[in-house]
């Protein structure tokens, strides 16, 4: 039986240490996170990581592939190849991969990562075979029970406590999307935070998630972080018309910026750009804008930016005499100016 996507990410170590994975499923979120979990299964100690190659299946060939898990690494103690996305790689070299899972090298794991993979397929077979070389792990987007019993425990990750019917009704507002789950819960733990902890309830959910808004909060962030502070502060003035909260939005703002500060703490210990930006937990798709989003910056305003969230955080919570839309304001224009550096 395939390997639930939610269960890897709650118990990592119901992942069995194999030769070949199918990490299959629509969710983006769910298949970055399990390809993580597999990297560390494979490489407990980060510096053996010199061993992982990331490609697009896309842009490979099969004998290229097959060469490099079948060649030892003299600087790691196995080879771990991830392609991603690997539909049509697969659908290219079937009978080759279903003859390699059968009989896979022994110092090297092949990760592939594809939208579906249909059970009555023999890749399949092979790889979900109980005692096999394989396995299948399920990152499909998540039924709604699911994705609610989820939401209970990952809010840990965020240092929060949602409680049950609060978790109910988030699902009910932005879907099963676990990706789009976690962010909002990031948002909320955020939010609700009184100095000490986090207890999210349904009236958080009802206060600072807004169906349909969730668009129009990503492109003020992109807008801001990109040097574009007229339609930023158009984007807040229509939020805010919206009935948007500033504490909500702040919070949006703060998730996606502390973001940006560790990817760039990761650069500054010569961790590579896109490495450090996954490893700081920027979303696959959005690794190019995060990129960007450094350029604009510039190193020292991004080593600033927890500071600008505190002092705009503590500023909603009365220590400024300024309103709250004005620090949201001074905050935006702050982020949106050239760099200096």
């Amino acid at each position: 039986m395939p390997i639930a996507a939610l269960d890897v990410l709650k118990s990592p170590e119901k992942l069995p240490d194999r030769a070949v994975y199918a990490v299959v499923g629509d969710d983006l979120y769910l298949r970055a996170e399990t390809i993580t979990k597999i990297e560390r299964l494979v490489f407990p100690d980060e510096a053996d990581a010199i061993g992982l190659t990331r490609k697009s299946g896309d842009s490979v060939v099969l004998s290229d592939v097959l060469d490099e898990l079948r060649t030892p690494s003299f600087f790691a103690p196995k080879r771990l190849v991830v392609l991603d996305p690997a539909d049509g790689f697969v659908t290219k070299n079937r009978e080759k991969l279903e003859a390699y899972a059968d009989k896979p090298a022994s110092g090297g794991v092949l990760v592939l990562a594809v939208k579906q993979m249909p059970s009555n397929t023999r890749l399949f077979k092979v790889l979900d075979k109980s005692g096999g070389a394989g396995a299948v792990v399920d990152a499909k987007t998540p039924k709604p029970a699911e994705a609610t019993a989820w939401v209970a425990d990952r809010a840990a990750a965020h240092q929060a406590r949602i409680d049950r019917d609060a978790a109910v009704l988030l699902v009910d507002m932005v879907g099963p999307d676990a990706g789009v789950l976690d962010q909002e819960l990031e948002k909320l733990a955020v939010a609700t935070h009184d100095g000490t902890a986090s207890r999210i309830t349904r009236d958080d959910v009802a206060r600072y998630v807004h169906a349909g808004q969730a668009e129009s909060v990503w492109r003020l962030i992109e807008r801001a972080t990109k040097g574009d502070a007229r339609r930023a502060l158009d984007d807040l003035d229509s939020l805010l018309t919206a009935g948007e909260h500033p504490i909500m939005l702040l919070a949006a703002l703060s998730s996606h910026l502390r973001k940006l500060h560790h990817a760039g703490w990761l650069r500054q210990q010569r961790v590579p750009d896109r490495e450090a930006m996954k490893q700081a937990g920027v979303f696959p798709a959005g690794i190019d804008d995060a990129l960007a989003q450094h350029k604009h910056l510039g190193f020292t305003r991004v080593m600033a930016l927890p500071a600008m969230m505190v002092e705009a955080d503590l500023g909603m919570k009365g220590w400024s005499e300024l309103p709250p839309r004005a620090i949201m304001e001074r905050l935006i224009i702050r982020l949106a100016q050239p760099r200096k550096d």
